[in-house]
């Protein structure tokens, strides 16, 4: 097995994310080649937290901080085995001045609930959130079938969550 540390760096008087020591404003083709990307193309912190099952039955837990930029595309920070690295995230997050989006309690939520149960709740509250937040907030149209759809996730939601007899 081998384990290789590669630096990461977010620097703010560089303007730049990049691995390894040499910074884009000491190899500008780090920017040509996508190994280094400015903070300006920086749309949030990703938080993942995924469960992994060996062939012996053993249960590990992973989490990963990605970066998602701008144009919808990710790029990858750090993977961390067995624990969270959530504080890091929102310290990062903070510092970028950008929302950290976390698929870490649908991670947690796994560990209780089937996964169809589970990742349904998780997408069903993001586009119910998603729905109210537009209207609040970018004063989006609000119509009787629009409404009635929000109210149907909404439904749905408290459906997935009362258990089968």
């Amino acid at each position: 097995m081998r384990c290789t540390t590669v630096r990461q760096t977010v620097d703010a008087r560089e303007g730049f994310c990049w691995k390894g020591s040499v910074s884009p404003s000491e190899d500008p083709n780090l920017v040509r080649q996508g190994k280094a990307t400015a903070l300006t193309d920086i749309h949030a912190v990703q938080l993942v937290a995924e469960r992994l099952s060996s062939s012996d039955g053993r249960t590990d837990y992973s989490t990963e901080i990605n970066l998602v930029l701008h144009d919808g595309s990710r790029r990858h920070l750090v993977d961390h085995g067995g624990g969270s690295i959530s504080d890091d995230a929102e310290r990062l997050a903070r510092f970028l001045k950008v929302p950290v989006l976390s698929m870490f309690l649908l991670g947690l939520s796994v560990k209780e609930l089937p996964i169809g149960t589970a990742y349904a709740i998780w997408v069903g509250i993001g586009t119910f959130g998603a729905g109210i937040f537009g209207i609040l907030i970018f004063h989006e149209p609000v119509t009787p079938l629009g409404i009635a759809s929000l109210a149907f996730i909404f439904l749905g939601n408290v459906g997935m969550k009362i258990p089968s007899s």
